[in-house]
């Protein structure tokens, strides 16, 4: 959708040019505003490829309008409510007013099945042109008549072509048209042989020229550029005026080749009167008498003072220049750039799926070490900008959980949305067990009911935490003491909803009785439920057993 809208910018903004050009050029030759008009239509579809492989440029709003709002602590931007969030999705949208909810007339999606749609009807309509084109061409047969021919041969020749076209005889009545590159053809009326030879002659340079100067391919060119843009009024214009010129400049060489004014206007209107039928049926092929620009054509063939040079090398190059010098800046200006600056925003929730509020979320420049931090909203929402591009590390904690630390990778301009799920902070606990041969001591206590209302349960964060109702100490036997084992064992487990504990894992035991001593007494333990926002939850916890090692005092100060 943005792509065809900026083509269409563009494109619209060459023509503009180009129409331009031709109008100011109107003292000068049709041949001259023919040229300028077919390379700014040829200059309008580059435009779109030109902006694909040329450095862009916008117009930016002042750096110091873009600096004005700092980074908040506090401020964030809450997402509209029902907003669906993807995780990891690079995205570049304008933020919408806080509580709109506009919903557009039309979206992307049904804009282009309307634009296809149109693409492919005048499609459809030129490609039935041409094959009525093609179909009238095997219906006529070749000209036979001896007239016509000696006088092809010498328009032939005075055009400077290699080979004469086909001269063809159809059985319609008003048909007189010229098509073709490779193979180009002249179809004649089914009155063409009672011409007067003055009339086969002018009627053949009109034709003959249109060959000579590939108009055809000129405005076959046009049509299907207009079949691409048919919501452009500007390419209507355009095409209509380049054909309109294309009449004009045959006429000027027809002139320039000794006929008459008033004899070429007088057998003009007299084909006109003839074939006025024939602009009813749309075939994309020239016609030496289309009525609707009859009237500027025979005005111009009597008018004594009108330049009716043709296009020479000099005056090509500079068109052609001229129309690259503006098209090249148009093609390469990003009319919906992206702003230089980046966005990083998500939503921070615990492991059940509540919102955190008030959480602590940061983004450290990895190269630079600059630090921007804001706090997530009542929704958990949070929003950083405006930012450089880089490489960042993105950290988010609140009291009671686990933090989070990655790396972002940010764009030029890009909206990065990564969205932050904490986890309950670990327990952790520390027993030093002295030489001791009595029996394992266990201490139990009641299952007291911890349970408290969160405040809000539609907000995250609210923890309850397990307190331990049955206690059993490590044994440490003398006996082992006395061999010279001790040491720390590191142990890992995991408390259910239960309070029991469960994948009870050793990290490191300095040797394997003392790390069955620890695990019998861990494997022992017994929890009340951990709770989160009101729902019983795993946690881990982490426990180091010294067995005959003191644990280390901290140093008085000086």
């Amino acid at each position: 959708m943005t792509f065809l809208l900026d083509a269409a910018i563009k494109s619209s903004a060459v023509l503009l040019v180009a129409l331009f050009a031709a109008w100011m050029l109107r003292r000068s030759s049709a041949a001259v505003r023919h040229f300028v008009l077919a390379a700014g239509l040829a200059c309008a579809a580059l435009s779109p490829a030109l902006a694909v492989v040329m450095p862009g440029w916008s117009v930016e709003l002042s750096k110091r309008a873009q600096m004005a709002a700092p980074v908040s602590p506090i401020a964030t931007r809450t997402a509209p409510a029902g907003a669906s969030v993807v995780s990891e999705a690079a995205v570049a949208t304008a933020p919408a007013a806080a509580g709109s909810a506009v919903t557009p007339a039309f979206t992307g999606q049904q804009v282009l099945l309307v634009w296809a749609a149109g693409m492919v009807a005048a499609f459809l309509s030129l490609c039935a042109g041409l094959a009525r084109l093609g179909w009238i061409a095997r219906q006529a047969s070749p000209t036979t008549h001896q007239r016509w021919l000696e006088v092809l041969t010498a328009v032939t020749a005075s055009h400077g072509l290699a080979r004469a076209p086909r001269l063809l005889q159809s059985s319609h009545p008003s048909l007189l048209v010229t098509w073709g590159v490779l193979r180009p053809t002249v179809l004649l009326p089914v009155s063409a042989p009672e011409w007067a030879s003055d009339r086969m002659r002018v009627v053949l340079d009109h034709e003959l020229a249109h060959i000579a100067r590939r108009d055809w391919l000129t405005q076959i060119g046009a049509e299907i550029l207009r079949c691409v843009y048919w919501f452009n009024p500007l390419m209507w214009a355009a095409s209509r005026r380049l054909r309109q010129e294309s009449e004009q400049a045959c006429d000027d060489r027809v002139l320039d080749m000794g006929h008459g004014g008033p004899a070429y206007a007088s057998h003009l209107l007299d084909l006109a009167r003839a074939l006025r039928s024939s602009d009813r049926l749309w075939i994309p092929a020239a016609a030496i008498a289309r009525p609707s620009s009859l009237e500027r054509r025979v005005a111009a063939m009597l008018t004594n003072d009108v330049n009716r040079h043709p296009v020479n090398l000099r005056t090509a190059l500079a068109a052609v220049l001229l129309l690259a010098i503006v098209t090249l800046p148009i093609a390469s200006y990003e009319a919906f750039a992206q702003p230089r600056f980046a966005t990083v925003s998500g939503t921070v929730t615990d492991q059940v799926g509540g919102v955190l509020s008030d959480a602590i979320v940061a983004l450290t420049n990895i190269e630079t070490k600059a630090k921007f931090e804001v706090r997530t909203n009542r929704t958990g929402h949070y929003e950083i900008t405006p930012l450089p591009a880089g490489r960042y590390e993105l950290t988010a904690q609140t009291p009671g959980f686990s933090p989070l630390k990655e790396e972002v990778l940010l764009g030029v301009g890009e909206s990065r949305q990564r969205n932050a799920t904490l986890s309950v902070s670990h327990l952790q606990e520390t027993i030093t067990v002295s030489a001791n041969d009595d029996p394992v001591r266990i201490r139990e206590a009641g299952r007291p009911d911890t349970r408290k209302p969160c405040a809000d349960p539609a907000v995250g964060g609210c923890i309850i935490p397990p307190v331990k109702v049955k206690d059993v100490a490590p044994l440490y036997p003398t006996a082992l003491r006395e061999r010279g084992i001790s040491g720390v064992v590191l142990l890992d487990a995991t408390v259910d909803t239960e309070g029991r504990v469960k994948d009870l894992t050793v990290t490191s035991a300095p040797h394997p009785e003392l790390e069955e001593l620890a695990s019998a007494a861990v494997r022992a333990w017994e929890f009340t439920p951990t709770y989160l926002n009101g729902r019983p939850i795993e946690v881990h916890f982490n426990t180091t057993v010294r067995f005959g090692v003191e644990t280390p005092k901290p140093s008085p100060r000086p």
